[in-house]
């Protein structure tokens, strides 16, 4: 599949993810959050992707692990994902970077919510 994907991933997180299953956190609980974070990053990509007949958009989409959240545009048919958001120079098409600008306007939400989900899942150790 011709997906261009960007992963929600915050430095350490694989360690984190590891030291928390050891204490007992429920890795579901993480993935849920994870998505939700992704969730919000799509919104906000749908609304900065450019839109020449609306079939890159509706290829937005998001899913997440238990160690990360994932945002990916195109398919096999919308292959020109990663084109459109790198741009081609050898074709002059120019880089739109929709995927870094929605999760740059995702930025404080997502924190917010990773600040959240990272509570929730020390509190589940001490209980």
């Amino acid at each position: 599949m011709s997906d261009f994907t960007m992963k929600l991933n915050a430095k350490g997180l694989r360690t984190a993810a590891s030291q928390f299953r050891a204490a007992g956190v429920d890795m579901q609980q993480l993935k849920g959050a994870y998505k939700k974070m992704a969730g919000v990053v799509k919104t906000n990509v749908g609304h900065v992707v450019p839109v020449k007949n609306g079939d890159l958009k509706r290829t937005i989409r998001a899913s997440a692990t238990q160690k990360s959240g994932v945002v990916r545009a195109g398919t096999k048919k919308v292959v020109y994902a990663g084109v459109i958001n790198y741009g081609w120079p050898k074709r002059n098409i120019k880089a739109q970077n929709f995927m870094q600008n929605g999760l740059a306007m995702s930025e404080a939400e997502v924190i917010s919510l990773y600040a959240q989900a990272i509570d929730d899942a020390l509190k589940s150790i001490n209980s």
